[in-house]
């Protein structure tokens, strides 16, 4: 007989989310220093990446049950990660993303995916304005359009490329139109200065930054392992989709360790394609170590506040 330990009752109910949106809006005020705006951008901004985890989760049938796990995993997240929470440009990149692969998604078996590919390569191309190292993203999903979506044509190859330069071409004109050339310059750059990470950048982040990272790696891999070992229960079109964000979740954990200086433009990426991986996991894992994980995730996220706002 099968049991629902606590994550299961969680995962079903449909006070999950508004209780998660309600103590991630505290942590919000908790964190809130001034009076200012800036700080309640990103609470918007994290409104809109709520939704757009739903729609996601529904369109595609992401896990067997009715949850709202999903988006209540990536609020509660957002919340206890204070140093997520004070916009910046970066604060637009994960949602670029996000939705860029939203819009891939909906190519799957389409008989002409030519449109959605270029909008969705038109989101990634708006995100390389604020973080122009979005450029490494173009052959990732590229590739997974190749080998997951199998939607990779030379038509969506073009549309893609046409897609990631549309934004570029208006900036063009901008940059001609005030004569700021050197606008170019900079940006190449900013793409092009790659060099290994030294331990000096390592030890610019924070504790919080750390606990964050490490906690969240170590429950997303074993999301990961669990899926793989049990995906045979899925549908062939969900496991796609689930390959997609391990991956893409294996490719920000690179960017992160080579590049630790762009920490909060990468971890929001992460957190927000892990929240599909935890959320499955959770939701459909019947036993008392998966119930014993959730604790103590809800323990590690908990802690993330109160190193942030009082440790420190």
């Amino acid at each position: 007989m099968q049991v629902n330990h606590i994550q299961n009752k969680v995962a079903i109910s449909s006070l999950t989310l508004p209780v998660a949106t309600l103590f991630a809006t505290l942590s919000w005020v908790a964190g809130d220093e001034s009076t200012g705006m800036r700080h309640w951008i990103v609470w918007g901004l994290s409104l809109c990446m709520v939704y757009l985890l739903e729609e996601m989760n529904n369109a595609n049938s992401l896990i067997r049950v009715r949850t709202h796990l999903t988006a209540a995993v990536y609020m509660a997240g957002i919340g206890c990660c204070v140093f997520l929470q004070d916009f910046c440009l970066y604060s637009l990149v994960a949602p670029a993303v996000m939705i860029a692969c939203h819009l891939l998604f909906r190519t799957y078996q389409q008989y002409q995916p030519v449109t959605g590919t270029f909008h969705a390569f038109l989101c990634l191309g708006l995100g390389m304005l604020v973080y122009p190292r979005l450029i490494g993203f173009v052959p990732f999903f590229f590739f997974c359009m190749a080998v997951y979506l199998r939607t990779f044509t030379f038509r969506t190859f073009k549309a893609g490329l046409v897609g990631v330069l549309l934004p570029f071409w208006f900036l063009m004109a901008w940059t001609l139109y005030v004569d700021d050339v050197d606008f170019w310059i900079r940006l190449w750059e900013d793409v092009s200065h790659i060099s290994l990470p030294e331990f000096k950048d390592y030890g610019m982040l924070t504790v919080a930054q750390l606990t964050a990272w490490g906690g969240l790696s170590l429950f997303s891999l074993v999301a990961v392992v669990r899926f793989l070992h049990t995906n045979y229960d899925d549908k062939i079109r969900t496991r796609m989709f689930f390959y997609i964000f391990i991956l893409l979740h294996v490719f920000v954990q690179l960017l992160l360790i080579g590049m630790p200086q762009d920490f909060n433009a990468l971890f929001g990426i992460l957190l927000a394609c892990s929240a599909p991986l935890l959320a499955h996991f959770y939701a459909l894992n019947h036993t008392r170590t998966a119930a014993l994980l959730f604790v103590l995730m809800v323990c590690w996220l908990v802690s993330l506040p109160v190193i942030a706002l009082w440790i420190q």
